[in-house]
């Protein structure tokens, strides 16, 4: 073996296989000394294990969560949990993770080890995860396994990736949204199902508990122990779905009515290709990266992503720990860049453009801002913290994908939407321009208003001149569509 290739296997991530997970659980459990007070954590499940005596209330706790616990082939690895009244225990369900402090003891059956429990307490599934650092990946491993499952142009790739990787919570946002994405493939005709095959693959290997299911329980069996367990979803966080059926694709939420609410409050990810290509189209819209599919996309199954998905997972909640929140105000070299990406298109596109940001529509201006917020923290979360060249990527993806809708919307849409358009601003060209130039700095504004000056200068910087600037800003006013709530802000009318 050339010893290229031996240093590039010992650079491969490690797996967290639930062996290794188990594995090291038990070392852990089998390194307590009878009398030592212990914390461990793991998977509560209520069922008595075989021979437990009368005198307290005896369950048992799993190092592997549901999912893998149902799978798992070869006997499983328990320690009993002994609780009395003097135990301090949160209310569970069967399932649930905690974390278990108590005295070490042995059981009376077999080899499995005893906690005499002081206190249990149900904790966040990811604290789970969180505790398998080391075998977190970096950014450029998650990007090499997904580029080498999924054929696809380079952009659309890596923004599949920052929505697996979800958004932070936006500090100073006017919506209530969770830290799911969405993230949409859209393309009338074919082209689009070969997208929808290929996230049905990925979305196939996540650990049950990372699919967005309804409400359930589950069923495992303990053959070596006799035993069967009724087990709830333990993660109340971070789920993700795929269309389970191709005709969803065309659907105005392309989920069953239960997980509508999900994909509104974005309270999960949402891997949604799109066989319509409309600006209204509510996806599009709500979706951090819409982009429009030019050529079928191809993909293989990867043994590799298969056997790292534990790692990936790993890496998911870290991450989300790393960058927990952005504030919106403070993101002010992101706003210039952002305005500044407004203006450069309303020169080169025109009214094509003006129309896509009216409300409803994909690139509607204050949605789509905080939209771009959002990837920028899924970037951060993917580079692990955030830094000033990330900025420039979220503009630059933000180009190409309006480059596609204005090359590609058909022209029957591209019609419609300037007809809407051209009744939404009235006649004045002038007018509607400068008012479109309002809005889009309004958008980005932390509390809604725009300086009078701030407002004054980006007319000016469009090619008005200062007393044409000041004539409509005065226009404006007095006609309603604005008002000066305080001294040199002004406030749109609405």
């Amino acid at each position: 073996m050339e010893m290229e290739e031996i240093l590039s296997l010992l650079r491969r991530p490690r797996p967290l296989s639930p062996d290794e997970r188990a594995r090291r659980f038990q070392i852990e459990v089998q390194g307590w000394k009878n009398g030592d007070e212990v914390e461990v954590g793991g998977f509560f499940i209520a069922r008595k294990p075989p021979y437990a005596p009368d005198d307290a209330a005896y369950y048992l706790l799993s190092p592997l969560p549901p999912g893998e616990l149902k799978e798992w082939k070869k006997p499983k690895p328990y320690v009993v949990l002994r609780i009395t009244e003097s135990s301090r225990v949160d209310a569970l369900r069967s399932g649930d993770y905690v974390k278990v402090r108590g005295i070490a003891d042995a059981y009376r059956w077999g080899t499995l080890r005893m906690i005499h429990v002081i206190s249990m307490k149900r904790e966040d599934y990811s604290d789970y995860w969180k505790d398998f650092r080391e075998y977190a990946l970096t950014g450029e491993e998650i990007e090499e396994l997904f580029s080498s499952t999924i054929d696809a142009p380079y952009d659309m790739l890596k923004g599949l990736v920052y929505s697996f990787l979800n958004a932070p919570t936006l500090i100073g946002s006017n919506l209530t949204w969770s830290e799911g994405t969405t993230f949409s493939t859209i393309k009338d005709g074919s082209v689009v199902y070969s997208a929808w095959e290929a996230l049905k693959y990925i979305y196939s290997i996540l650990p049950p508990e990372m699919r967005l299911r309804r409400e359930r329980w589950d069923w495992a069996t303990d053959d070596f122990l006799d035993l069967d367990f009724r087990l709830h979803d333990p993660n109340g966080g971070t789920k993700y779905y795929v269309p389970s059926r191709m005709d969803m694709l065309v659907r105005e939420i392309p989920a069953p009515v239960w997980a509508r609410k999900h994909f509104i409050e974005k309270s999960a990810t949402f891997l949604t290709p799109r066989a319509v290509l409309k600006a209204s189209d509510s996806v599009a819209r709500l979706s951090e990266v819409p982009f429009i599919l030019s050529e079928p996309i191809a993909y293989e199954r990867n043994r590799e992503l298969e056997r790292l998905v534990p790692n990936l997972i790993a890496t998911l909640f870290l991450a989300e720990q790393r960058v927990p929140s952005l504030n919106l105000a403070e993101l002010k070299d992101y706003r210039v860049r952002f305005e500044a990406f407004l203006a450069r298109n309303r020169r080169e596109y025109g009214e094509i453009f003006e129309a896509m940001k009216i409300r409803g529509m994909v690139f509607e201006t204050g949605l789509r801002y905080q939209l771009g917020a959002r990837l920028l923290g899924s970037m951060a979360r993917f580079k692990g913290r955030l830094t000033r060249p990330l900025v420039s990527d979220v503009i630059l993806i933000l180009q190409e994908i309006l480059d596609l809708w204005v090359s590609e919307l058909p022209e029957r849409e591209r019609t419609t939407l300037l007809r809407t358009y051209r009744h939404y601003v009235g006649r004045d060209k002038r007018l509607s321009v400068a008012l479109s130039i309002f809005t889009d700095i309004e958008a980005t504004s932390s509390d809604g208003t725009v300086k009078r000056t701030e407002f004054l200068r980006a007319l000016r910087e469009y090619g008005f001149t200062e007393e044409m600037a000041r004539e409509i800003i005065e226009h404006f006013i007095a006609e309603g569509y604005l008002y000066e709530p305080i001294a040199g802000k002004l406030r749109l009318v609405r």
